[in-house]
């Protein structure tokens, strides 16, 4: 069969698909269902010229994909092997089968990484970063929200609109042109604009190491370009302080009040109080069922029978997840579910050191996209339960699996001719 684009073209296709995960992932209704199809849909076209040419080595492909699909296997594993064990509906396989679905991309992105240009998706990155900005504007001070939360909940459109500033920050430090390093550096703004509209407290930390990367991104830039840079930031900071210090301080006394409750029933109904509360019930479940958990559809009817013996909270029984990336596997698939998350945030993250003498990621803007994103969602999983949402998993999947293809693709350079872009100063 001889597909109906030439082979040049479906990779411009899939260079171009790339565009429009992180542009509508939180900023466009339904957007992120429609951006993560297409790309796979695309990935599978190109799988028959990939397929056809003999100068791709697919025991190659296969290993230097190993650190992305490798966790993404054992995390579906073992959530089957909990439904096994405990007798547990098929339905529980839901959610762990999505990491399977997509795993095409990373195939296609790395067997195909010469021919694909990956500047598409870092546009995407700012579009995105800008674009959830202006909604979450829209929707706190012209429809009347108390946070803003997109086109999702609240807590995962906090964490991913943070994320996307925090990206625009990475590339703006590695982005080759001038232009497009300070357009990044201003578009990283509008996600963390969004993310403090959403209240969102446990991306909050991410705001340090975006201001350090517009930092060293000034400091890469000629002096006049840089105090004109300064200035903006200056402007932007400005603009948003009352906002900000109104939106922080009543997130630290909600806090404090919640948490200096004595009876525990009546904490248990404070939004910290809950989510102690699940996290105990959840620690108990797992304690009872240590191996393999109790299920991942069971989960939901344990955490509210005992919410019903010891906490009585009508916030929980709107719940059922744990808001603790960790808890929640564990408790749903037990140990064996704890340890396969486990390899989920490491494998990458090894896979990179791995390579750190012949593919160092600190000079790669693939690398640097892979620590922030596994460094990100690690952070996010103490407060939140995120890849048990839409929006959040299929993010961390495409996303993930494109700026590993990027980092590839950028180092099967030899790494001598690659200077360190943290001491490399634009004239």
């Amino acid at each position: 069969m001889t597909p109906a684009l030439p082979p040049h073209r479906l990779y411009w296709l899939l260079s171009v698909s790339l565009f429009l995960l992180p542009a509508t992932l939180v900023g466009v209704k339904g957007g992120y269902g429609i951006a993560a199809v297409i790309p796979l849909l695309i990935s599978l076209a190109c799988l028959v010229p990939l397929i056809r040419s003999r100068a791709v080595k697919w025991g190659e492909v296969r290993r230097d994909t190993a650190p992305i699909w490798v966790p993404f296997l054992c995390f579906f594993l073992a959530f089957l092997l909990s439904v096994v064990m405990t007798g547990d509906s098929l339905r529980g396989l839901d959610y762990p089968n999505r990491w399977l679905l997509l795993m095409p991309i990373v195939f296609v992105l790395v067997a195909a990484r010469r021919h694909v240009d990956f500047k598409y998706f870092w546009l995407g990155i700012a579009v995105g970063s800008i674009l959830t900005g202006i909604v979450s504007t829209y929707q706190v001070f012209s429809l009347g929200y108390g946070r803003s939360q997109g086109f999702t909940a609240a807590n995962p459109y906090g964490n991913l609109s943070i994320l996307l500033g925090l990206l625009c920050g990475v590339g703006a430090l590695y982005a080759k042109s001038r232009k497009v390093g300070i357009i990044l550096a201003l578009a990283g703004w509008g996600g963390m604009w969004a993310s403090l509209l959403s209240v969102t407290r446990g991306g909050w930390p991410l705001l340090v190491p975006f201001v350090i990367l517009l930092l060293l991104h000034l400091a890469r830039l000629p002096r006049k370009t840089a105090v004109m840079l300064l200035v903006a930031h200056i402007v932007l900071v400005t603009l948003a302080f009352p906002t900000a210090s109104r939106v922080i301080s009543n997130r630290i006394d909600d806090a404090s009040r919640d948490l200096s409750i004595a009876d525990p029933q009546k904490k248990s109904e404070s939004s910290v109080g809950a989510r102690l509360a699940m996290w105990k019930i959840s620690f108990q479940i797992w304690q009872e069922h240590p191996a393999f958990g109790i299920g991942p559809t069971r989960y939901k009817d344990e955490l509210h029978r005992k919410n019903t013996e010891q906490f009585k909270s009508s916030d929980i029984y709107t719940q059922n997840v744990a808001h603790h990336e960790w808890l929640d596997a564990m408790a749903r698939a037990g140990t064996v579910g704890g340890l396969a998350l486990a390899l989920v945030y490491v494998l990458p993250l090894a896979g990179l050191l791995r390579r750190r003498h012949t593919r160092p990621a600190l000079r790669s803007l693939g690398g640097a996209g892979v620590v922030a994103i596994v460094g990100s969602f690690g952070l996010y999983g103490l407060t939140n339960t995120t890849f048990t949402n839409h929006p959040s998993l299929l993010f961390f999947i495409v996303a993930l699996s494109v700026v590993w293809a990027q980092y590839l693709q950028e180092t099967d350079a030899d790494p001598a001719t690659q200077s360190w872009p943290l001491l490399r100063r634009r004239g």
